[in-house]
């Protein structure tokens, strides 16, 4: 009987085209079933475990919880494009999901801010950051992780098995299918990676589909509001400060004219050389006042010869750029005089996404006298954090010292860092052996947390509706780094040399906890102690509260040196605007705090435009200020 050819031709190719068609149904099915349980994930995770939070989110905001979870879509497809398998690339993307969000939520809870894709940059200190846990939270990401990993071990050992007795028909059509999702998924994965390029779909999606709503000096508002993919992607790398609308080299020219003659008439009066003059930065890790904090009962001061410090020297308070972490946006902010305030939202940690450039950026070493001085940075950890080996490299550190190369690496009992006191004596010595003049940046370590268990006696009584255990060893740390303070201090007065130290703490812990920092003022969560003190000349002055892009132009006036346009900039900006981050603004005019900038007198909004545009200029522009003469 002859075979008919034709019939049997189309019955395969509908059997064909119907099985292909089953395998898309399926792979996009169960992506969209992962997708939604992905993004729900890290939302319960980014929520703390509220699912009524979270299904208060769905409910409300469901288009955005939609939106978010496209994202996560993509992902799944473009794994399971790669793989050729949907259970395994489901688990992966699971898995993903709980890494992002068990992440992102660690860090709104101790910083009260989500997870930057610059964050990313740091994944060599995962060990460090894990070390720095609480036991419950740690204990809990470990068995999620050996859960996914062991069911997709299974799944991967069930799938081979199973391959074995079942061969797979159809193997170059699924192939077809496949590539064709990887093209999409792919195409897709390229416009997330460039989502702040103009008319990209996904940015334009979340505002017009999803009614998305962004605060730039607000990351951790964006994640609540929008869900933590969507301010993930809003945090994506893109300028570093927005260009100004009449940016050009005759504008920038007219602002350097304009403080270069400014800061001419301010060197009349400004006879001093700073040739011979040691300057000390101390960024000392956590160091903060207790006795401000309001609903928490600390029996005695933990920090007196600070406060003394802060009294008969010049003293105040700083506005810091983060809370409980962020140590090197403060670092940044005070060698440079670049405030993050200006920079747009993907700009989140210039020492990682800057350290190539950190050469052409203005810092306090760059206006040293070059032949004069020997820069030296001092960190007793590890060099992996915020990419600081390269980054003090560009600045132009002669040398950089961490835990590994120090001489003194002392601790304090069971505290892990090294203490204050050998990083001291650290720059003790680097004074005595160097034959030029220093400047030498240190950053500390001793109170980085957490504290629970360091120290066999606490000798100070704290109450509050908190971690007692934590923040008691945390004021332990305090009092310790305080009486160190003051045996250093001791030395510094009886060194043959001229000395100008400028000391501050970077930020408070995190470890007072949401109940009690809310009843404090928005300012209260963000101020910590500063001094300059000199052991050759009264240096005396009530600082009040500033920001650190201002501590070049106090280090100048206390050594009674000459300054650029760049700095006369900064020091008329520092009298309309001594403290300003996103978000908080202190009025140097009516002495009062706005959150805004429109909030502002007009001529303060006008100086800091000007600052703006020279930041961009330095930064993502021409650099004709450079090129001017500016700094």
């Amino acid at each position: 009987m002859k075979k008919n050819y034709n019939n049997y031709f189309e019955i395969n190719t509908k059997t064909l085209t119907f099985n292909l068609l089953s395998y898309l149904l399926r792979i996009l099915l169960m992506s969209v079933g992962i997708a939604l349980l992905g993004n729900y994930i890290v939302q319960i995770f980014f929520e703390n475990y509220n699912i009524e939070t979270v299904n208060a989110f769905v409910e409300i905001r469901t288009r955005l919880f939609l939106f978010n979870a496209v994202i996560i879509f993509i992902i799944q497809i473009w794994f399971t494009s790669l793989l050729g398998n949907i259970l395994v690339s489901s688990l992966m993307t699971l898995l993903l999901s709980v890494l992002f969000g068990f992440t992102n939520g660690q860090k709104a809870l101790f910083r009260s801010e989500p997870l930057f894709p610059s964050d990313l940059l740091m994944v060599k200190d995962l060990p460090f950051m894990i070390n720095s846990l609480e036991e419950s939270s740690a204990k809990l990401l470990f068995s999620l992780l050996i859960s996914i990993l062991v069911l997709l071990i299974v799944v991967i050992v069930g799938i081979k098995k199973w391959r074995k007795s079942h061969p797979i028909k159809f193997k170059q059509s699924k192939r077809a299918v496949r590539l064709l999702l990887f093209v999409f998924s792919s195409i897709g994965l390229i416009q997330l990676l460039s989502f702040h390029n103009p008319g990209n779909p996904f940015k334009e999606g979340f505002v017009e589909v999803g009614y998305a709503e962004w605060q730039p000096h607000s990351q951790i508002y964006n994640a609540h509001r929008n869900g933590p993919i969507a301010a993930f992607l809003y945090t994506m790398s893109g300028d570093v400060v927005a260009k100004p609308e009449d940016y050009s080299q005759e504008y920038i020219k007219r602002i350097v004219d304009k403080y270069n003659g400014r800061a001419d008439e301010t060197n009349l009066t400004r006879p001093e050389s700073m040739e011979d003059i040691n300057i000390i930065y101390v960024m000392s890790e956590s160091f903060s006042d207790p006795m401000k904090i309001k609903e928490l009962e600390v029996e005695k001061d933990p920090i007196p010869f600070t406060r003394s410090m802060m009294e008969d020297y010049s003293g105040g308070s700083i506005l810091s750029q983060g809370y409980g972490g962020g140590t090197a946006n403060i670092e940044f902010e005070a060698l440079t005089g670049l405030s993050l305030e200006t920079m747009l939202p993907g700009m989140t940690t210039p020492y990682t996404q800057l350290a190539s450039k950190m050469n052409k950026i203005p810092t306090m070493l760059s206006f040293l006298p070059e032949d004069y001085y020997y820069k030296t940075a001092i960190h007793p950890h590890h060099t992996q954090m915020y990419r600081r080996t390269e980054v003090y490299e560009n600045m132009g550190f002669d040398e950089f010292l961490y835990n590994e190369t120090m001489a003194h690496t002392d601790k304090i009992e069971n505290n892990p860092f090294i203490s204050d006191g050998a990083a001291y004596q650290e720059v003790i010595e680097q004074m005595e052996k160097t034959d030029k003049t220093d400047f030498i940046h240190l950053v500390t370590m001793q109170n980085h947390g957490p504290y629970s268990g360091f120290y066999s006696e606490i000798k100070n009584s704290v109450s509050g509706d908190t971690d007692l255990a934590e923040v008691s060893g945390y004021i332990q740390g305090l009092t310790y780094s305080d009486q160190t303070m003051e045996e250093w201090i001791a030395k510094l007065e009886q060194f043959p040399e001229k000395i100008v130290v400028l000391f501050w703490g970077d930020h408070l812990p995190s470890s007072y906890g949401d109940t009690i920092i809310n009843k404090n003022s928005l300012v209260t969560k963000y101020e910590t102690p500063l001094f300059i003190y000199s052991n050759y000349t009264e240096v005396q002055k009530d600082l009040g509260i500033i920001s650190p892009v201002f501590f070049m132009n106090e280090i100048f006036e206390a050594t009674n040196s000459k300054i650029s346009g760049y700095h006369s900039l900064l020091g008329a900006l520092q009298e309309q605007l001594p403290a300003f981050e996103k978000g908080i603004y202190v009025d140097g005019q009516k002495n009062e705090v706005v959150q805004t900038r429109a909030e502002l007198p007009t001529e303060t909004q006008e100086i800091l435009y000007e600052y703006e545009a020279i930041m961009y200029d330095i930064t993502s522009g021409m650099n004709y200020s450079k090129q001017l003469g500016f700094y």
